[in-house]
């Protein structure tokens, strides 16, 4: 006879998916609800690490967050006397945290509606693998659209 599995807390569920943010790059902090802050916020405000755009004023490149030397672009040695400019993307990110069964007021869904209209990335999620897989397909969209531009 097996026993059955005991279901986690949304607090646990949570502090596991701030640390894996956090040890990623990512910021990320809980909201607490307060006098302060909007009823039926997310849990979890997050900005993802994105693209980094660099180059020189006569040339950008956009390429995923890493080390290139400026040699190893090609751009022109006249190019390379002007300042080098770098800059990181974030993309805003919510993240409404539940245990496996639990689903979303209808004040939370109206709030992610609105989050979503303006813009941000916004995920009802179960366990840090729903979401890594949100944040995998957020990177695969952002790195299409920039191919595509």
């Amino acid at each position: 006879m097996s026993i059955p599995k005991k279901t986690e807390r949304e607090v646990t569920i949570t502090r596991r998916i701030l640390r894996w943010l956090t040890e990623q790059g990512h910021y990320a902090e809980k909201r607490h609800g307060s006098v302060y802050g909007k009823t039926g916020e997310p849990d979890l405000y997050v900005l993802l690490k994105s693209l980094h755009a660099r180059g020189y004023p006569n040339g950008w490149s956009a390429s995923p967050s890493s080390s290139v030397s400026p040699e190893s672009e090609s751009v022109s040695p006249e190019s390379r006397a002007l300042p080098r400019i770098e800059s990181v993307f974030a993309i805003p990110a919510h993240f409404e945290v539940k245990v496996p069964g639990q689903h979303s007021t209808p004040l939370q869904l109206r709030r992610q509606r609105q989050l979503r209209a303006a813009g941000a990335l916004v995920a009802e999620v179960h366990s840090l693998e729903e979401v890594q897989a949100v944040i995998s397909e957020a990177y695969t969209q952002t790195s299409r659209a920039s191919v595509s531009h």
